[in-house]
Formats: C-alpha cells, structure tokens, sequence
C-alpha cells in the first residue's frame, strides 16, 4: 500500500513538472515569436 501510495506522489510531481517545464517553453516561444514579429515589422 505505501509502495502504491510513492508511486502516486511521484507520479502527480512528475506531472507537475512537465506541465511547469511546458509552460515555460510555450512563454519562450511566444516571446521569441514576439520579438522576430517586432523585428520583422
């Protein structure tokens, strides 16, 4: 039971941490994608 309950927990951080490190991502590229279209126009 406390096996399962750890895999949950890690499972729900591992989670956790994709969805912060996504998030990051898609600001960095929509700020990239900002600037270029800044200097572009």
């Amino acid at each position: 039971m406390e096996c399962a309950h750890t895999l949950w927990q890690h499972r729900v951080l591992l989670t956790t941490l994709f969805i912060g490190i996504h998030d990051v991502i898609v600001m960095r590229i929509r700020d990239n994608y900002a600037i270029t279209t800044a200097i572009l126009t």
